[in-house]
């Protein structure tokens, strides 16, 4: 039997090909590789298909197709104007629905070219061509995390908690970058993920694509190689109700599910099983932090990157204390405000409650996690921890000289008192 998307052989009863990850009996499916050579990026058939050689728009020439899927096709093009090799992602109109779709998607697709991060695909232009919208994006070599984790499962491995934990911070670092803008995601999953490296390196790296294309298509559902529709695997409850309501918890859920996906081996539907009772590398605190997470309740999950990253360290490092169905955040804000009582008891407390601690940067942040990283890392592998206690010794020395200095002085006094000087 061989692979429907890339034609290599498999392995007899093969859930996923081991050399591009796609799903088997799911060939037509949206599995997103963005690379060049051998691999390919996601999108179902239905866009239309341009000549390799052909020229688009005036400006770029088709060297290949390297990608179809639900949203549009992909292909390698050179850009006459900067003589630079592009991704060129031509939209499928029958994705848009409605008079306003084009001009939405490409309203969408201007605010993500402002997005500049290393962990964000660089989208250079957005436009349209014959009413037929289109992206230019940085072309990469690399290959996705789905076909990465396709590759895993395919050969009996599994996700190791480091790797899995790099993945969600380094996830996390261009999610914030987006969030900073007011741009969310919406369609986080494995598929829109791109590895630059190997996630069981230290130096690896990777990019997030296709951020805010599913809104503005106002897509709820995909279309699976039987024709039906189904939803999302990885979309938050509230997008399929209320899609343009979606906000950074949204990417929070999604991030949750992958989380658990790669723990686990497949996705949270059906019984919750906690992780930790199934792995002895993982502690009870990813359980709480994934329960939080998963919650269908937006305002019961983590409210920002910042706080989903903080609870993964914590859990990691043994000093999380994760509630797993908060207090709605509107709550603790009125409490908050609420002018205190008027008593002493009260009013330092209040203070506390309501003093701003100092925003890290984002290069102290990082700063920060990698020394967290490094001495867990150098603790697993039998290093010592870093000693403490230096300066109390140093002022313990100074405190009992500074009695016996003054011992001396009062018995010198004293003597002389004594012999008639005083």
């Amino acid at each position: 039997m061989k692979c429907g998307n890339c034609g290599a052989e498999l392995a007899p009863a093969s859930a996923f090909c081991s050399e591009c990850g796609t799903r088997v009996g799911a060939a037509n499916e949206a599995v997103t590789e963005f690379m060049g050579g051998s691999t390919q990026i996601s999108t179902a058939a239905g866009g239309e298909r341009l000549e390799p050689g052909s020229e688009f728009d005036g400006r770029y020439v088709i060297e290949e197709r390297i990608g179809e899927g639900g949203m549009g096709v992909v292909y390698r093009a050179l850009d006459k104007v900067t003589n630079q090799t592009i991704a060129l992602k031509v939209i499928n109109k029958q994705m848009l629905t409605g008079s306003s779709a084009v001009d939405r998607l490409i309203s969408e697709g201007l605010l993500t070219r402002d997005i500049r991060h290393p962990n964000v695909v660089a989208v250079y232009d957005v436009a349209k061509a014959d009413d037929s919208p289109y992206l230019t994006m940085e072309f990469l070599q690399g290959r996705s995390l789905r076909g990465w984790f396709g590759r895993q499962l395919s050969t009996g491995g599994e996700v190791t908690l480091d790797a899995a934990v790099g993945i969600m911070l380094a996830i996390l670092d261009g999610l914030q970058a987006a969030h900073d803008k007011g741009i969310v995601h919406r369609d986080l999953s494995p598929e829109n993920v791109i590895l630059l490296g190997e996630p069981n390196d230290d130096d690896f790296r990777l990019k997030l694509l296709d951020f805010g294309i599913a809104r503005a298509a106002n897509v709820s559902l995909v279309r699976t190689a039987a024709g039906a529709m189904g939803k999302p695997l990885y979309m938050a409850p509230e997008q399929r109700t209320t899609p343009d309501a979606a906000g950074p918890a949204a990417d929070i859920y999604s991030l949750a599910r992958m989380l658990y996906e790669f723990l686990m081996d497949v996705l949270p539907d059906g019984v919750w099983q906690p992780p930790s009772k199934h792995r002895s590398d993982v502690p009870e605190a990813i359980d709480a932090l994934l329960e939080r997470g998963l919650s269908n309740r937006p305002r019961s999950r983590q409210q920002s990157v910042e706080e989903f990253r903080e609870e993964l360290l914590a859990a990691i490092s043994g000093d999380a204390v994760i509630t797993p169905d908060p207090q709605p955040r509107e709550v603790i804000k009125k409490e908050i405000v609420s002018p205190p009582p008027q008593t002493e008891t009260r009013q330092p407390e209040v203070q506390r409650a309501t003093a701003v601690p100092k925003k890290e940067t984002a290069g102290q942040r990082r700063a920060r996690e990698r020394k967290e990283w490094q001495e867990r890392m150098r603790e697993k592998h039998g290093g010592k921890p870093v000693k403490k206690g230096g300066s109390g010794k140093v002022i313990g020395i100074f405190a009992v000289i500074f009695v016996l200095v003054l011992y001396i002085v009062i018995a010198i006094i004293s003597a002389e008192m004594q012999s008639g000087y005083y």
